[in-house]
């Protein structure tokens, strides 16, 4: 998929949920009664990936057990893990731009990082499945 392309869907997901555009006024984020399902432990991964001096509490009981075997491959067996996973990573900083029910996007920076997009898919149950960096070419 091409950055243009990407660009494309997150400009229609942002319309599509109501979120802001970059340079606009973004909507208040919505409370914690009205979240979608998954949105909570997709909101913990992104701050755990973009915290890498401070454990996110939560974050790895968020993932489904198939993702935590394979991060477990890796030596990350908890939150701790995943800090010190994102210390390698250098983002410190994430923004919710959107999503729906099973994907949420993130947009993901750094003091020497490009910004970039993360997505997070989640399982039935609303725990994270999966999650990807999008990358400018």
């Amino acid at each position: 998929m091409t950055w243009k392309a990407v660009a494309a869907l997150l400009a229609a997901v942002a319309l599509a949920t109501g979120c802001a555009l970059p340079g606009s006024s973004a909507p208040a984020k919505l409370s914690a009664a009205v979240l979608l399902p998954g949105e909570h432990c997709a909101d913990l991964l992104a701050a755990a990936l973009t915290s890498p001096n401070a454990p996110v509490a939560g974050a790895f009981d968020c993932q489904t057990p198939t993702l935590q075997l394979a991060a477990a491959g890796s030596g990350v067996t908890g939150d701790a893990g995943i800090a010190k996973f994102a210390q390698g990573l250098g983002f410190t900083s994430a923004v919710d731009i959107g999503g729906a029910s099973g994907e949420f996007l993130f947009q993901i920076s750094g003091p020497s990082m490009p910004t970039e997009v993360l997505i997070v898919w989640m399982d039935a149950d609303g725990l994270v499945s999966d999650f990807q960096r999008v990358i400018h070419p």
